[in-house]
């Protein structure tokens, strides 16, 4: 089982790297499709003078060859060691965010269900479904804006750029419930559907026969069974969270890699643009591999 498992994650890593350098290819492309260069944007710059400084950029170059370069740049530790310090602030976002997600997603799923047709169970499903039909980046705005207004000391975003896991918790919490709400309120439908089909079944009935408590059989018999069918969504929801901190972390002025590729893009910064998207489809691949060994730990029956 572990030479197969070891053998499975080999493949998806092959397969995660060859489609990491297939999009930054296509990245590459489409950023310098874009009208004007790094150095146009200067009113005093001339055009001989800008045509040597393409020069020295090696922008002048054809597009397969400044691939090339900047492919070596990234895998040797130049350009990936100047997006180190924002691509850990954007990690730790999202797996706060994804965190938040799992935790008040599954408890508002088994809440709901365990209160099927009460009051409780229609507030839930109110609730997470507005949570769902607004946009990260439009809760962003409004949390950012009432907490600017009522809670002004939690406000104001990161202050300078530090890996530690200890720096100032309270300027994350809001940035990361911006967003995990949306799928917060997807979380929990799926977990209130699942844990409603679970309550059904005959092992439950059997556990109620039993005398246990709702609590127990909820928290013991239907919910893990209810994970599986998370399990089989978690791996786009996750990218999914992960990608919306681009426009979060601009909202709130997160250091992180969002406001840096919103300024490459209009800068021109060829090489980081396609070192951020390099990175983000990296990430993206290792999140649903991850999820991928999770859903066989869950469900025995799976098997690679």
């Amino acid at each position: 089982m572990e030479v197969r498992l070891l053998r499975y994650i080999g493949r998806r890593l092959v397969i995660v790297s060859l489609a990491a350098l297939t999009l930054s290819w296509a990245v590459f492309l489409l950023i310098h499709t874009l009208p004007g260069n790094p150095f146009s944007g200067s009113e005093r710059m001339t055009s001989r003078r800008e045509q040597i400084l393409l020069q020295r950029a090696g922008l002048t170059d054809t597009y397969p060859v400044q691939y090339l370069h900047w492919l070596e740049s990234y895998f040797t530790g130049g350009m990936s060691s100047l997006l180190y310090a924002e691509a850990w602030v954007s990690i730790r976002l999202g797996l706060l965010a994804v965190a938040f997600m799992l935790i008040f997603g599954i408890w508002a799923g088994v809440a709901a269900a365990g209160r099927r047709g009460t009051p409780t169970d229609h507030a839930l499903l109110l609730g997470t479904s507005v949570a769902y039909a607004v946009p990260n980046f439009v809760w962003a705005m409004w949390i950012s804006f009432f907490a600017t207004a009522l809670l002004y000391r939690w406000t104001g975003g990161i202050l300078y750029v530090d890996v530690s896991w200890h720096s100032d918790p309270i300027h994350w919490l809001l940035p990361a419930i911006a967003l995990a709400l949306p799928q917060v309120g997807f979380v929990a439908r799926i977990v209130r559907a699942s844990v409603l089909d679970a309550l059904a079944q005959d092992y439950v009935r059997t556990a109620w026969a039993k005398g246990l408590t709702q609590r127990a059989v909820l928290i013991r018999h239907a919910l893990r069974n209810a994970l599986i069918p998370l399990a089989t969504v978690m791996g786009p929801i996750a990218v999914a969270t992960l990608m919306g901190s681009i426009v979060v972390e601009t909202a709130f002025s997160v250091p992180g890699l969002g406001p840096d590729l919103i300024n490459s893009i209009f800068n021109r910064s060829y090489f980081t643009v396609t070192g951020i998207f390099t990175f983000y489809s990296l990430l993206a691949g290792l999140a649903m591999l991850t999820v991928d060994i999770a859903y066989a730990a869950i469900d025995p029956k799976i098997r690679y």
